[in-house]
């Protein structure tokens, strides 16, 4: 199967002599930073760092319509009138720089055709300063390492398949049949994520998250209710305890209440006979003589 032709090469007029439209640039300046500051906040957002729960859609939708919307503006700029953008021979000069012994096909990435480049000799003592000040197209840390572990995943799977003297054209192959397969399989994502779209509404999608954190909340108030519950069983139990018990004390009081009567009355008779005893006046001498004649 032949690949496809490649595209038509854009054809951009530039002036040389016009004065360079600075403020376009500075403009395409800032889109390209918010654009790689929207590409590593969906990457938060994807990975989590470490979060239990995963990302939810609105957050995801929200950052990849962000990077759409840059990615817009920088076409935009990109492809003006009054971009600079070089002229036919920059492109030419492009294309022939991706022909390479080793790339026999035609360049199929754009990107290459769109890229800013000076259309006058810069020194190089000053083509530092004047590249960053256009572009800000410094790799970021993150995206090099994670380019070099996928050059280190591809060459460990060819070896593990035993390809490791493989031809450059055989390699390029593979890498074409997997960029193949992966396009395809974002395809059909994408196709799935409209439909979804057009089936649901995705602003009203539930947070399962959220929810999760409202059923553990409803189940700890229902737990700390039945808690309550059952003190308030225990407390009205012991209530009733101490009512049974204190009737039994007042039942027993009144049965004991006849018998101290009664043993009080007898000390308190025994006690006046012996006071009676006491205060009676003793006889006199001759009295007891008398009765003993």
């Amino acid at each position: 199967m032949n690949p496809p032709p490649a595209p038509p090469l854009p054809t951009i007029s530039y002036d040389p002599a016009k004065a360079l439209p600075t403020a376009r640039l500075r403009s395409l300046q800032n889109y390209a930073q918010s654009l790689m500051v929207g590409i590593h906040e969906l990457q938060a957002n994807v990975h989590g760092y470490g979060l239990q729960t995963g990302p939810s859609w609105p957050d995801i939708l929200s950052s990849y319509n962000k990077i759409l919307q840059q990615t817009a503006l920088v076409s935009q700029q990109l492809t003006g009138t009054d971009t600079v953008a070089g002229s036919s021979y920059t492109a030419n000069l492009l294309a022939s720089q991706a022909q390479t012994n080793e790339w026999p096909r035609p360049p199929m990435n754009k990107l290459p055709h769109v890229l800013m480049h000076p259309t006058l000799p810069i020194p190089d003592h000053h083509m530092a300063e004047t590249l960053t000040t256009w572009l800000a197209t410094a790799r970021p840390e993150p995206i090099v390492k994670s380019d070099i572990a996928l050059v280190d995943k591809f060459e460990k799977t060819r070896a593990a398949a035993g390809r490791e003297n493989a031809s450059p054209e055989e390699i390029i192959k593979e890498m074409r049949d997997l960029r193949e397969e992966h396009d395809g399989r974002a395809d059909r994502a994408l196709r799935a994520v409209q439909m979804l779209r057009d089936r649901y509404h995705w602003k009203t999608r539930p947070d399962f998250a959220r929810e999760a954190e409202l059923e553990q909340e409803e189940r700890a108030k229902q737990a700390a209710k039945e808690l309550g519950h059952d003190a308030d069983a225990a407390s009205t139990d012991e209530a009733e305890e101490n009512e049974t018990e204190g009737q039994l004390i007042v039942e027993n009081d009144e049965l004991n209440a006849p018998a101290e009567s009664a043993i009080n009355d007898a000390e308190t008779h025994q006690e006046t006979a012996m006071d009676e005893d006491d205060d009676k006046p003793l006889d006199s001498d001759d009295d007891l003589f008398e009765e003993v004649a």
